[in-house]
């Protein structure tokens, strides 16, 4: 498979997905997955992160169902 280079760095970049946590308030972290399903998530995107600057891009496996 092609790697994917960051658009900020050129560096390489990881798949994975973005997960949400509530401790506190909300925030949200990157996950490393080759799959968009992670513990049970129905969430349909995928997320690339940098190795070199840690740039996050994500990305909705379904842009024509996209709410606006």
């Amino acid at each position: 498979s092609e790697v994917k280079k960051c658009p900020k760095c050129g560096g390489e970049m990881d798949r994975g997905i973005v997960g949400r946590a509530r401790i506190g308030g909300d925030w949200f972290r990157w996950i490393p997955s080759e799959s968009i399903w992670y513990m049970g998530s129905t969430e349909k995107a995928v997320a690339f992160r940098c190795r070199q600057c840690g740039f996050v891009e994500v990305y909705s496996i379904e842009p024509g169902k996209a709410k606006s």
